[in-house]
This record gives structure tokens, sequence and C-alpha cells, in this order.
């Protein structure tokens, strides 16, 4: 299995990370992050494909099926925030991109595009459904599930990738429209999740009515806080 979301973050961050931490000095750490990205490029992970909105969105391929998945992972959003980080990273440094195609996905430029692109088809994916926030499995950039049935409509977490995308999209474009959806986000969880005893749960789930559109707290709501919510999501 190839694949872009939850089990491939640390990897990427952790290169990412390691040459920010070194001041610009790990170069071995931004060349190994860059061919990894673009491996996954060749491989067709990042695509516009079956989407009538020409929408970004990330897949998995599955080498033993001999296919790619037709949806997108939740935890895959946080793309658009390390995508956003790295564009940042590199335009601050000293490095000279005259020679670098500016379709190439080493050129922060392309990169930058590619968070915003990613980060929209979340937001809009959160849009479609009845609460405002992204389903809590796999979803098609364009299903509205609003109108659709099944688990992936009707059940919901407090997912912190598309809220860090928010913040480091902000913090690098200053675009006001990134703290506006965040703060979207933060009235869709304190609609919804804040319980009588005004902690929030980070494995809260809500079932939605998908017939009246009226939302009811599951049984399975704790009313418990996970310190990753108190470290990212609200973040």
């Amino acid at each position: 299995m190839y694949t872009l979301f939850a089990e491939t973050k640390d990897f990427f961050y952790g290169l990412l990370k390691a040459f920010i931490q070194s001041g610009g000095a790990d170069e071995p750490s931004l060349e190994q992050y860059f061919e990894a990205l673009e491996a996954v490029e060749a491989a067709g992970l990042l695509t516009s494909e079956n989407s009538k909105q020409n929408l970004t969105w990330a897949r998995e391929w599955d080498a033993s099926l001999g296919q790619f998945s037709a949806w997108m992972a939740p935890s895959g959003c946080y793309l658009g925030g390390m995508f956003a980080l790295t564009a940042d990273v590199l335009k601050r440094s000293s490095m000279d991109f005259a020679n670098v195609s500016t379709a190439s996905i080493r050129h922060p430029d392309r990169l930058m595009q590619l968070a915003k692109d990613i980060t929209q088809t979340c937001t809009l994916a959160a849009n479609r459904t009845s609460t405002g926030l992204l389903p809590q499995g796999p979803f098609f950039p364009e299903m509205d599930y609003r109108s659709e049935s099944g688990d992936n409509g009707s059940s919901f977490n407090l997912n912190s990738d598309l809220a860090e995308s928010y913040l480091l999209l902000w913090r690098t474009t200053t675009e006001e429209s990134y703290r506006d959806a965040a703060w979207q986000q933060v009235q869709a969880l304190e609609r919804l999740f804040l319980t009588k005893s005004e902690m929030l749960s980070k494995n809260a789930s809500l079932e939605v009515d998908q017939n009246s559109n009226n939302e009811t707290s599951s049984p399975s709501t704790q009313s418990i806080a996970s310190p990753l919510f108190l470290s990212a999501t609200l973040k």
C-alpha cells in the first residue's frame, strides 16, 4: 500500500523539521524529503482525476489489487499545512529557484498552490456535511454528505489535520479566509461537542438524522479531552 495519509505524516514532517531545526544546514534531509514527494507525485497519489470541479485530492495505491483508492482520508488534510510550511521555509532560505521549473514540486510557488488546493478540497468536504466538520471516515471531495447515507456522513471526530492546515496557511499567507475557516470550525466544535461539564471529547462522535438534518449526540460521546485535541486542534 502506498499512501500519503496518517501513516506517512511523521516521516515527511520528520525530514522537514530536521532541515528547519538545523537552520538549513541539513540538506540531505531536505533532499530525501523532496525525493519522496517526487516519487509520490510520479505514482499519481496527488490528483484531480474524477473531480468535476478539478479539485486536487490525495489517494492511495494498493499494489496487491493494482488500483487507486476512490476516496481521500481526513488525515490527508495535513498536506495543506505541510506544503505551506515547506514553501515558506524555501522562500526564507538562501536557495536560488531561477533554474527550478515552477511546475516542479521543489518550487515554493507550486508547493503553496498545492497547499491551497488540498485545503480547499478538505474545506469543501467539511462544508458538504450537516455539521461543517469533516466526515470521520474516507470521503470523495465532491460527495454531498447532507444527502448521502452511511457512516462517513453521520460520524465526525475532532480531527486536528484541517485545523493545522488553516493555522499554517494563515501564518504563511496572512489571508483572512483561513482564519475565518478556522473560526467556523471552532464554532462547529463548540456547538456540537461542548458537554455539560464544558469538556470537549477527542473520541466524541455525532449521529446525524439524514432525513431531517437534526443532530443528536451519540451514546459513544465521552466527557474527556485528549492531550492531542488540546495541543493540536485548539492550537
